[in-house]
């Protein structure tokens, strides 16, 4: 991930009051592995600016799993798949 990147957040933040599935944006990068994360408000103002490690957040174009999503016709795929028979019971969540 890299700067200004749009990013999904992973897991609950209670005291930020941000929640798994909050977009943001990468606003500066520490390290590899550590961000600067700003989510916005439907009114575009800063809703919270965290540091945030790479396990915390995940590409906005990644899918639930993590892997990268080249377009919509990929994503619509995928998730018509995932009642479908012929998908493994381990691999529908």
């Amino acid at each position: 991930m890299k700067l200004l990147d749009a990013v999904v957040l992973a897991r609950d933040l209670p005291a930020q009051g941000l929640r798994a599935g909050d977009l943001g944006a990468i606003v500066e990068v520490y390290r590899p592995e550590s961000f600067e994360v700003e989510f916005v408000t439907a009114f575009g103002q800063t809703g919270a600016l965290v540091t945030l490690q790479a396990g915390d957040i995940r590409s906005h174009n990644a899918g639930p799993e993590g892997q990268a999503f080249q377009s919509g016709t990929q994503v619509a795929d995928a998730l018509s798949r995932k009642g479908s028979p012929e998908i493994p019971e381990e691999e529908r969540r």
